[in-house]
């Protein structure tokens, strides 16, 4: 067999390959939201502030999901993340006034973390720091 033929039976192969793993992932993919009521926690992902420290509109509404969510019992603990990312501001701690005001005034969030993923791994991963 020739280079050349050679060359086209691996590329036509590869390409098999490929649309063979593409079809298997489109496949497999859940096509809906999962059939739980409850879970262990809620995680709510921080978001930068607005530039005077006042909690930004994408922050507030994450918040005010994850109370909302609390709120309905879908999980007894809410984490809340976010360091000082692109502001002097800990993203964690904008989160006080809207937990206040909307009544998850008992949901405890992180203060001192460097940055957002230390502050979800020492959460998820070390929940002895938790308290920190």
């Amino acid at each position: 067999m020739s280079i050349t033929k050679r060359v086209l039976l691996a590329v036509v192969v590869v390409a098999v390959l490929g649309f063979g793993a593409v079809v298997a992932a489109y496949v497999t993919i859940p096509r809906g939201n999962t059939q739980e009521t409850t879970f262990d926690a809620i995680i709510v992902l921080g978001y930068p502030p607005n530039a005077d420290g006042s909690p930004s509109p994408i922050q507030r509404e994450r918040v005010l999901e994850g109370v909302r969510e609390y709120r309905a019992n879908v999980a007894p603990r809410p984490i809340m993340t976010g360091g000082a990312a692109h502001t002097s501001y800990v993203e964690a701690r904008g989160y006080g006034p809207i937990r206040r005001t909307t009544g998850g005034s008992g949901i405890g969030s992180r203060h001192r973390a460097a940055s957002a993923q230390y502050d979800s791994e020492c959460l998820l991963f070390r929940p002895h720091h938790a308290g920190a």
